[in-house]
Parts: structure tokens; C-alpha cells; sequence
């Protein structure tokens, strides 16, 4: 399998259609973060977990929230 070379336009532009998306990206983004952060903490208060599925859920709530795992420990 060969794969194609393209010269790469090295005076290219950033256009302003392209700021703007990522503008929006970031509110989607953080729309999504909180929704798994409260769907995260129904998980915890609501179902059944092993003690190994907690602590799991609770060091990835801790590392998304900029927090250790034990300050995320109810």
C-alpha cells in the first residue's frame, strides 16, 4: 500500500470559520463534562457497586475533576 504525498501550503491562514468552531466546541465540551460529572455521582450515590468499581469511579471522577481520589470520597 503506497500512500500519496501532498506539498503542504506552508503560507496557509487560520480562517475565522475555523476560531469560531472550536469556539463552540469548547461549550459543547463543557456541556458533556457536566453531564458526566452528575451522571458519575448518581452512579455513586444510586447503584450497587463493588468496592473495586467505586474506587475506580471515584479516581476518574477525582483525575477529571482536578481533585485525588480520596478528597472525592463521600
Amino acid at each position: 500500500m503506497q500512500l500519496t504525498a501532498r506539498p503542504f501550503p506552508k503560507d496557509n491562514r487560520v480562517r475565522q470559520a475555523d476560531i469560531v468552531s472550536h469556539k463552540l466546541l469548547g461549550d459543547t465540551l463543557e456541556v458533556i463534562q457536566r453531564e458526566q460529572q452528575a451522571r458519575d455521582q448518581r452512579t455513586l450515590e444510586q447503584r450497587r457497586l463493588t468496592q473495586r468499581e467505586r474506587t475506580q469511579l471515584q479516581s476518574a471522577m477525582g483525575d477529571a475533576w482536578g481533585e485525588t481520589a480520596e478528597a472525592a470520597t463521600p
